[in-house]
């Protein structure tokens, strides 16, 4: 038995629905199908992502999905928690997936070794697709500050226009850090 969070209440549990549906490839009848199915396991459903570590930490409950800040916090706590990353493995997957093959062809009948191929092509394509805010948001969620976010959070939240200007302003330094040495 496992505690889930409760996708009323929690991001946690939104973020394991969307994690499904990408597994079973957008099939929202075999997603919830599984869900159903996993739904017999389930011990309790909790108000918030982080309500089920410590019953895991405990021995109460065999495993959980949390977001990983929670679990890392019940873990330095001293409780026995073994930490995953298989949402992150899935975000990564995507995005290497989404990365044109052909791109890396045309480097490679240039002429091209497999680094420069990695260095020029590919890392730079990896690295703009983390260069959003969900990322870290489904990693750690909001106790984790990264530019994105609080660049985001300072125009939104707290209505700081220049704040949120000067962030993302930082953001764009290793952009054309990157821009040059590719052109030099």
């Amino acid at each position: 038995m496992q505690p889930f969070a409760d996708a009323r209440t929690s991001g946690t549990a939104v973020t394991r629905i969307f994690s499904v549906l990408h597994v079973y490839n957008r099939d929202e009848q075999k997603a919830f199908d599984y869900l159903k199915k996993l739904k017999n396991s389930v011990q309790v459903y909790t108000k918030h992502g982080g309500g089920g570590t410590v019953p895991v930490g405990i021995g109460q409950a065999g495993m959980g999905i949390f977001f990983i800040v929670d679990a890392m916090k019940t873990q330095q706590s001293g409780y026995d928690v073994v930490l995953s990353f298989p949402i992150a493995y899935l975000t990564l997957k995507g995005i290497l997936a989404g990365i044109d093959p052909n791109v890396e062809d045309m480097a490679f009948s240039l002429g091209s070794s497999r680094l420069r191929v990695f260095r020029i092509v590919t890392l730079p394509l990896f690295a703009a697709s983390l260069a959003d805010f969900a990322t870290p948001l489904i990693l750690a969620g909001n106790s984790f500050p990264v530019l994105p976010t609080e660049a985001f959070l300072q125009i939104t939240g707290l209505y700081d226009l220049k704040g949120g200007a000067t962030l993302s302003f930082v953001l764009l330094i290793p952009s054309f850090i990157i821009f040059f040495l590719q052109r030099f």
